[in-house]
């Protein structure tokens, strides 16, 4: 058996090291995505789930709930507070209609993109 890296092994590497690069060289630390669809989806869940009136309405309230997971856990690895974070990312998306997300950078958060 030979011991080694796939071609598409070695090009995961390069572009992950050029993902890196591109970071460092414009000193900001970024989270891609950052939640942003994950928060607007779950906002239009929790919407969705008030125009239920059965027992399917608490589905859409934990899955809704479940998405805010992966905002949550973006501030948590940042050390801000993910709390926070959610609720200010709630409030921003739900008065702008706009796409906001958890940006890493000098402990701020939300930023719109």
């Amino acid at each position: 058996m030979r011991c080694g890296y796939s071609p598409c092994t070695t090009q995961s590497l390069h572009d992950a090291q050029c993902v890196v690069a591109s970071l460092l060289n414009t000193n900001m630390l970024l989270v891609p995505g950052g939640g942003a669809s994950e928060m607007a989806m779950s906002l239009h869940l929790e919407q969705y789930a008030r125009t239920i009136s059965d027992r399917r309405q608490a589905t859409f309230r934990m899955f809704a709930s479940a998405l805010l997971s992966i905002p949550s856990a973006l501030a948590s690895n940042a050390g801000l507070r993910a709390w926070h974070v959610i609720a200010n990312l709630k409030q921003a998306q739900t008065l702008q209609q706009c796409c906001w997300c958890v940006v890493v950078r000098a402990r701020e958060a939300p930023a719109s993109h």
